[in-house]
């Protein structure tokens, strides 16, 4: 995460899909989404990248951010968080 900690940026909450038409929610403080935006900028320029975030009960993880072809993400599953 380029040296920062938690104290230094804030959170970023990222709620998946629950079920196809469910709504996904990203939730975070400001500068948060500033650096998510520039992470998919990044991905978008240059196909792929990941970077550390915190969530709101302050544990870290990664969010990689990945810039398919249509065909490509045609082959991707869905994601959904309950089981069918």
């Amino acid at each position: 995460m380029n040296g920062k900690n938690i104290e230094d940026s804030g959170y970023l909450n990222i709620y998946g899909q629950k079920h196809w038409h469910d709504t996904a929610y990203i939730n975070g403080t400001k500068e948060e989404l500033i650096r998510l935006r520039d992470l998919i900028n990044v991905a978008i320029n240059s196909g792929c990248c990941q970077e550390e975030f915190f969530a709101s009960d302050g544990e870290g993880y990664t969010i990689e951010v990945v810039a398919y072809s249509f065909k490509e993400m045609d082959e991707l599953s869905p994601q959904y968080s309950d089981k069918f």
